[in-house]
């Protein structure tokens, strides 16, 4: 069960495994958000092909499924060999064809996927689709209705409705399967023979065929994780907690990112801090309805028209947005949870603060997914996510050490190539290329090199030497000698206490742990086998391939304190 009692879907999962005599996982918070952890427990690994145990119908959201990474999905989830039979999606807009191309298996697909859409107020589902990926199509339709008794209408913004080719929202009507809301239908229940028809603040569209797809929210309802949230009451809400000292408020949903902005316009004699009115918001607001970044502002921008210039507004926040993981973790702690990791006036406070986790400090689950969201755009892949996610829930896992971890994740090949496309054009002259730094190591480079932050490049030489380079100006930032050629390529790890730290294999067969900024050694260890692959960090250590005659891959503990020069090796093969 991977909705909360909280979520409507709920009851779906719930009674339908009671109605069929299937077994039901009821998985708590921590679990869900643990995409390793819990993809073991959906599908164990078992040794008997016959008596494989493992989840047959999964029920979830688009974004739930996505935490897990590509990998996970495709070699465990739609495997061919998992036990999943129905993957039923809702709650969010569903995949594009393209995203499923990363996922899907190569050999023919052996599960049934589809795609659910509906509201609470007529009993959670209303519509289905199943997908066919050997069809030609890029989004999903909202397919046809569970019932005879479900109606379909889409109207413009004057309630009036349209047919054939058309945009607009759209609206569910049933006689039978409604929920009663006495504010809007009023206190007597009815006999329940009308049809009632609800609105559900979702742009559609509706193609020739008659296929209904959705297109995005309207106006002011949005949906925040799974939460149907109106904008113009939020902002009434905050008009009243923050009192007569505030002249206006908005609040604007960014859809890409999926963060809430809320501006606001104090009177002038007031010396409120955005700290202050965070603090107010944290205390009166619930989760879903605090806003990811709040902006003081003394007016807000009109358009040609004399109307609230809402891009300009969000247009101003975007240029604000950092673009590294770790300035990004930064500026999230110092805005949002009223830290700062770079005040040095005092000194024993900020130690303090540094050595707690995310949440002791005041962080939720809620924000962490928000956060792994964001940062998620500038991480290589999805074990960096779903590292991340573990560290910022972890109650053992400080801010200083979820900083140092960022500090050593590199810009995402995403991020580089939104830059190149924002570049202009330049003319394809015979000095098109040009020299923006060079260096020497001495004697050949059989390594690959390796990029660090987008600050450094490390790479070793035949020389017996690898350097540190600064990436921008070429600088030679350190120079570590080794007694024998380097063609192994070097890896970064990750550590609380010793940010800068790294290894490498070198050809006298000795393993080096050493600090990529100065170029000391930590320890050494000597694996009987000169060493050319990169080694490889994982949750059990480091695992070196060498050309030992005895053991050639072998695996080394990570967690040993750094100046313990009596390391232990965990496995060997």
């Amino acid at each position: 069960m991977c909705a909360p009692p909280t979520f409507d879907p709920f009851v779906v999962d719930f009674f339908l495994a009671l109605n069929t005599g299937a077994s039901l996982l009821i998985s708590s918070l921590d679990l869900r958000l643990n995409p390793n952890k819990l993809a073991y427990i959906l599908w164990p690994k078992s040794q008997s092909q016959s008596h494989k145990k493992g989840t047959t119908i999964l029920q979830c959201t688009p974004s739930f499924l996505k935490l897990f990474g590509d990998s996970i999905i495709k070699d465990v989830i739609l495997h061919e060999s998992s036990t999943l039979r129905c993957l039923m999606l809702g709650g969010e807009d569903f995949p594009l064809h393209r995203e499923w191309n990363n996922w899907l298996p190569t050999l023919s697909l052996r599960k049934r996927i589809f795609n659910i859409y509906g509201i609470t107020e007529l009993s959670c589902w209303c519509t289905i689709h199943e997908c066919n990926f050997n069809e030609n199509w890029d989004k999903a339709p909202l397919g046809r209705v569970l019932d005879n008794h479900t109606l379909l209408r889409i109207t413009d913004k004057y309630g009036m409705e349209l047919s054939g080719v058309c945009e607009g929202e759209l609206i569910v009507g049933s006689a039978i399967r409604r929920c009663h809301i006495p504010s809007i239908d009023g206190q007597v229940r009815d006999d329940g023979n009308k049809i009632c028809y609800r609105t559900t603040g979702d742009l559609v569209s509706c193609d020739e065929k008659g296929d209904i797809f959705f297109s995005g929210r309207i106006g002011s309802i949005v949906k925040r994780m799974g939460v149907r949230l109106s904008l113009e009451t939020l902002q009434k809400r905050i008009q009243f907690i923050l009192g007569d000292d505030c002249k206006n408020v908005k609040c604007l949903w960014q859809e890409e990112q999926q963060k809430l902005f809320c501006f606001v316009q104090i009177n002038m004699d007031i010396t409120y801090s955005r700290a202050h009115i965070r603090r107010c918001l944290m205390e009166n607001l619930s989760e879903v309805e605090r806003p990811d970044n709040i902006e003081l502002i003394s007016g807000f921008p009109l358009n040609s028209h004399g109307k609230l210039d809402f891009r300009c507004l969000l247009s101003k926040m975007c240029e604000k947005k950092p673009t590294d993981p770790e300035e990004i973790f930064t500026d999230f702690v110092t805005k949002t949870l009223g830290i700062d990791l770079f005040n040095t006036s005092n000194t024993m406070k900020k130690n303090s603060e540094s050595t707690m986790s995310f949440i002791a400090v005041g962080g939720t689950s809620f924000q962490a997914i928000t956060l792994v969201t964001e940062i998620g755009l500038s991480l290589d892949n999805a074990c960096d996510k779903n590292e991340l996610l573990q560290m910022l829930l972890s109650p053992h896992k400080s801010l200083a050490c979820i900083r140092n971890f960022l500090a050593t994740r590199s810009l995402s090949k995403y991020e580089f190539m939104t830059r190149a496309s924002c570049e202009e054009p330049k003319s394809h002259k015979k000095n098109f290329f040009k020299f923006l730094w060079r260096t020497s190591l001495n004697k050949c480079v059989d390594s690959t090199p390796i990029t660090i932050g987008n600050k450094w490049v490390c790479v070793g030489s035949h020389s017996h030497n690898l350097a540190t380079i600064d990436s921008e100006k070429g600088a030679l930032i350190a120079l570590l000698e080794l007694p024998d050629r380097i063609e192994c390529k070097v890896e970064v790890i990750t550590n609380a206490h010793y940010p800068y730290l790294a290894v490498v294999g070198c050809y006298n067969q000795h393993l080096y742990a050493f600090n990529f900024i100065n170029g000391f050694i930590y320890w050494s260890k000597n694996l009987d086998g000169l060493i050319k692959a990169k080694p490889l960090n994982c949750t059990s250590g480091i695992v070196i391939c060498t050309y030992s005659e005895e053991f050639n891959v072998v695996c080394i503990s990570s967690k040993v304190r750094i100046f313990n020069y009596h390391l232990s090796l965990v496995s060997c093969f």
